[in-house]
């Protein structure tokens, strides 16, 4: 399994983030950046030099949370056939091979999680049973 695309959902409080996070995503692991920014890029200092930025409008009758953590998932079924991972906007990578050597055995139609650990030790309990929202890996479809 290879990564094509990683998505990122962010408020314009949160926008900061995004120059460094697609700066790393594209040019030193190869992943190409998409941003959903629930707001507008002229209210922020947001640059598409490295990766892509789709502006999104809440709608005001649902939770803001809800709409910008599901959209990751809801936006990877455009591209079925891309291996995408969905991002956490202030969660930096720091090794590379997570998202490299860790998969590249895996088959392209699977579904991965590469925060794993949090599963398969004890600490998931302390987590309440809950997945973090972050590092989901699979085909858009």
């Amino acid at each position: 399994m290879k990564i094509d695309k990683i998505i990122f959902a962010s408020s314009e409080e949160f926008s900061p983030f995004w120059n460094l996070q697609s700066f790393v995503w594209k040019e030193i692991f190869d992943i190409e950046p998409v941003c959903l920014l629930w707001g507008k890029v002229k209210n922020t200092n947001m640059s598409d030099k490295y990766g892509t930025i789709i502006e999104k409008e809440y709608n005001q009758d649902l939770i803001k949370s809800f709409q910008l953590t599901w959209s990751k998932f809801h936006h990877t079924m455009t591209e079925p056939n891309t291996t995408w991972i969905v991002g956490d906007m202030d969660l930096y990578p720091l090794q590379k091979s997570l998202f490299t050597n860790v998969i590249k055995h895996l088959n392209d139609d699977v579904y991965t999680h590469l925060a794993s650990n949090v599963v398969t030790n004890q600490r998931y309990e302390q987590y309440g049973g809950y997945l973090p929202a972050y590092f989901h890996v699979a085909k858009g479809k």
